[in-house]
């Protein structure tokens, strides 16, 4: 771990030690030198690798231990198969051991070397960078299946005596390992002159191959809040190099151990009243705030004006001013605080800090603005934003509302964190150091922090202060300037990791369009508008807040959603006239619903269609049950991330949900038995025990098939009525064609209405749906392999049970447009421009009606026409059907690329008849 304590700290060397066994050390076993013998290796020592890469004792000639195995295969093997000059390893087993411990100490070295090869010798480069690929992606998803700590436990045994052990420390080494390796080679596909990446060929590098359970058991074992446990491993994408280095960045601090018995993963219940405000030795020292009357007055007023403060000598004090945004813009420089809430800088019942801690802050301001400016005003929500119980509503939400000003117009955003204010920024030559306590900070991971950062100018971010006159100030700006200057190194993967993971979760490049204009930037093209929106997503959900109506708030600011005289500007405030605690409004889903209609009504089209694949509870409100319950839901996104990639402008609406347009199947059982394996309702696992799927195919030939199972553990409650009733059922799918692996995410849902619409000069079929759930779809690679398995199925059955269950699929191309909803399972909250009238229910249930009767036509015929009786191309009809009704469908209708049902001819234009 030598290549990790260069930039994360030198202890991790000898507190990561990890012993070479016996049998590779003395040359019992000799490692893998290629990719033929990499595969053939597990085989050769005793173990298979299933189709879900579970590792398993092969059950015959000599087998190894767990340990000996991956040891050789996963450390030895997969460096010198991966790490090649000229088809031959740079490196042997004396370079990556020490006396009888593994190193890395020449692997920054030996990586260098390779890089230097690689670019000098481009002929061929592209497959050799995919055959990299190929081992290093089997090797992650290795690791990830048989060591990674999911779940809070490990699959392999903790018994040192059992064949199936392997030490905590040795499954993090390989870990750590894989991840260089895989930002090596991103690093030499990425560089001047080579670059060789071809899409669809090359897995995500920068893909985490953890969590490793040994860095998390040393974080409970020093009394870490269990739930900045579960944010960090998000945030930091269960990447074990990250996860250790995250760690050794808070080692010995008392940061991370205040009083977090009671904390649970969902919830940190630590409660921040129980310690002392006051800084440093400090211990009784005033409170002090500024006019309570100067701030209202300016408040009271109607125009935009903003209060601002002033430090002022003899005797030391806080002045009001006021800041006139639209004539004050280029004429004051004044500072914004972002800070910790919970650390001791906020004050629920009155204006005030205590006076040490204005000390500090005016002794920061002074270092970010330079000696030679002693008058600059600063504003702290603490301080400005009215509170307590005598205070008019009306103006803590104006307040509240110049917060998006406040952060664009100030110079400097000054960052209080008491963790990194208490520790040292680490070595100035190794920004690594200061940009890992920086992503694992306490002021990381909370919501409201990262609006203000985003809309910030520049970021100043204070560590412990040293000797007078030295400047303990780190602009993170010029800290990202720093990380890229060392990450033009071919060794620095895991640092340009950290540097990409750093600008990610503070929406970096969101922040560089925002200095050129936000507004314009997001109004321009619904596409810039859902950009920041779904970013916005992936870097809050592994933040918190102390109230659940902030979050709504928090986000509506930093989209700077006009959301005055709106249930959203009450959001967490708290109504004396009802009693202390009680929050308004109580509907946080209404908030939500609130959130949404405010985006389509500012940003037209601009709700990424990808929000309907994420994890998470969905809102239960009609129209809305496409959208997660909350964004800080601490979820992973499933392969491929639904948010990265634009489509087009979505449509909302209350009555239909969501509009977006994704390539699909539609599926076609012949029982209702049948219809419970597509539900899951009737089978955990299947008859051999293996994990339960549904397998269908799309065309007449059975070449094309493809399977699905679910995602998540969460069931609808609809299941039992889904499973009786006659609608359709569909599958959207998030992305092309699936692949074989990795399997993609997609959702299962019913089809309870269609209509018509005119779709480039062409009349399409649009689907009205509910969302049962969410599903893993994977094209399957050899579904039938023998003669004997294809009559199988033209008999009628489909799945390996051996009883008759028949599905066929109809492929949906890229350009289907789908209304996505879900079920609304209880009582609307009550909002009544939410509320559908009686005679709106009574035309969308004939919708349903209508829609069932036709499906029940169309399967009964498809069920006995597609795929199994093969009709003349073009001219031929089936006798059941007069040629009259056939002719009268136009050509363009049946040959729409949208609704082109995957059979003959026939079939699609018997598809069309039956939906007229």
């Amino acid at each position: 771990m030598e290549h990790i304590a260069v930039n994360h700290g030198a202890s991790i060397e000898a507190w990561v030690r990890v012993q070479c066994q016996t049998d590779l050390l003395k040359g019992q076993l000799s490692p893998p030198e290629n990719f033929e013998e990499f595969y053939s290796f597990p085989e050769n020592c005793g173990w298979k690798v299933g189709n879900d890469f579970k590792i398993q004792p092969l059950g015959k000639g000599k087998q190894t231990n767990l340990a000996v195995f991956l040891q050789g295969w996963l450390f030895f093997g997969l460096a010198f198969t991966v790490v090649q000059e000229g088809g031959k390893p740079n490196m042997g087993l004396k370079d990556l051991t020490t006396s009888t411990y593994l190193s890395t100490r020449c692997l920054n070295k030996k990586l260098d070397a390779w890089s230097t090869w690689e670019k000098k010798n481009l002929d061929g480069l592209k497959f050799r960078m995919i055959q990299v690929g190929w081992a290093l992606d089997l090797a992650r998803q290795v690791l990830r299946k048989n060591c990674a700590y999911i779940n809070d436990r490990v699959e392999y045994d903790d018994d040192i005596e059992d064949p199936l052990h392997i030490d905590d420390k040795h499954a993090l080494v390989l870990m750590c390992l894989g991840e260089t390796l895989s930002e090596a080679k991103a690093n030499i596909m990425a560089s001047q002159g080579a670059r060789v990446k071809l899409d669809g060929w090359h897995a995500d590098d920068h893909a985490g191959w953890g969590p490793p359970r040994f860095v998390f058991q040393a974080m409970t074992k020093d009394g870490w809040c269990r739930r900045a446990m579960q944010l960090l491993k998000g945030q930091l994408s269960s990447n074990a190099t990250m996860l250790i280095a995250a760690y050794y960045a808070y080692h010995g601090s008392s940061r991370m151990d205040e009083n977090h018995e009671k904390c649970t993963a969902e919830e940190c219940r630590f409660n921040p009243k129980d310690y002392t405000k006051h800084i440093l030795t400090c211990t009784n020292c005033d409170p002090l705030g500024p006019s309570q009357e100067a701030i209202m007055q300016i408040l009271e007023e109607d125009g935009d004006d903003i209060p601002l403060l002033h430090f002022r000598k003899d005797p030391f004090r806080l002045e009001v001013v006021r800041f006139r945004p639209k004539e004050d813009d280029d004429k004051i420089d004044f500072v914004a605080i972002s800070h910790v809430w919970s650390d001791g800088w906020g004050n629920e019942d009155k204006n005030e800090l205590y006076t040490c801690q204005l000390q500090f802050i005016q002794r920061q301001i002074q270092r970010a603005i330079g000696p030679e400016t002693s008058d600059v005003p600063f504003w702290m929500d603490t301080l400005i934003v009215p509170v307590g119980p005598s205070v008019k509503q009306h103006l803590k939400r104006k307040a509240i509302r110049q917060i998006f000003e406040v952060f664009e117009k100030s110079k400097y955003t000054i960052v209080l964190d008491n963790g990194l204010k208490a520790m040292n920024r680490g070595k100035p030559d190794n920004p690594a150091e200061a940009a890992m306590r920086i992503l694992s900070s306490v002021w990381m991971r909370r919501l409201w922090t990262l609006q203000e950062a985003y809309l910030s100018r520049q970021i100043l971010i204070p560590f412990e202060e040293g000797e007078k006159n030295t400047n303990n100030l780190v602009a993170l700006d010029a800290l990202e300037g720093e990380l890229r200057r060392v990450t033009e190194g071919p060794t620095s993967g895991v640092i340009r990791l950290i540097k990409d993971h750093l600008s990610h979760i503070m929406m970096g490049e969101e922040r560089q369009y925002r200095k050129n204009g936000l507004g314009d930037f997001l109004k321009k093209n619904p596409a810039n508008a859902a950009t920041v929106v779904a970013n916005a997503w992936r870097a809050a959900r592994w933040r918190s807040t102390s109230k659940a109506e902030h979050e709504v708030l928090a986000l509506a600011t930093l989209l700077n959603l006009n959301y005055k005289n709106t249930e959203i500007e009450n959001a967490g405030l708290i109504d004396p006239s009802q009693g202390k605690g009680r929050r308004v409004p109580d509907g946080l889903e209404k908030l939500a619903v609130e959130f949404w209609n405010l985006v389509q009504q500012q940003y037209n089209g601009s709700i990424p269609s990808g929000m309907i694949f994420l994890p998470g509870e969905k809102l239960n409100c009609k129209g809305f049950g496409w959208a997660p319950k909350t964004w800080l839901s601490a979820h992973e996104i499933n392969y491929p991330d639904p948010l990265k990639v634009w489509k087009q402008a979505t449509v909302l609406d209350r009555a239909n949900g969501l509009k977006v347009q994704y390539p699909g199947f539609l599926l076609y059982p012949d029982s209702t038995k049948t219809r419970g394996h597509i539900l899951g309702t009737t089978v955990k696992t299947d008859f051999k025990g293996r994990e339960a799927k549904f397998s269908f195919p799309v065309d007449r030939s059975l070449n094309e098939w493809y399977s699905f199972k679910p995602a998540d553990e969460r069931n609808s409650d609809q299941l039992d009525r889904l499973q009786a009733a006659e609608s359709t059922l569909a599958i959207i799918l998030s992305g092309p064609q699936p692949r074989e692996w990795p399997r993609e995410i997609a959702l299962l849902v019913e089809v309870v209405g269609e209509n018509s619409e005119a779709q480039g000069g062409r009349e399409t079929l649009v689907y009205h749906t509910h969302i049962i759930r969410r599903v893993l779809i994977w094209r399957e690679a050899s579904y039938l392999n023998t003669d004997r398995e294809r009559l199988r199925c033209k008999s009628g059955v489909f799945q390996d049970s051996g009883e008759r269950n028949v599905c066929l699929g109809e492929m949906l191309g890229p350009t289907q447009s789908w209304w996505v909803d879900g079920y609304v399972t209880k009582p609307n909250l009550p909002m009544e421009e939410d509320m559908t009238d009686m005679n709106d229910q009574e035309d969308l249930s004939d919708m349903s009606r209508k829609h069932q009767m036709v499906y029940n036509q169309r399967s009964n015929i498809v069920m006995s026409l597609l795929g199994w009786v093969t009709w003349p191309r073009q001219d031929a009809t089936p006798q059941s059907m007069p040629n009259r009704e056939l002719e009268e469908v136009p050509q363009h209708e049946w040959t729409t690329p949208s609704v082109i049902m995957s059979g003959t001819a026939i079939g699609r234009r018997l598809y069309h008849t039956l939906t007229m």
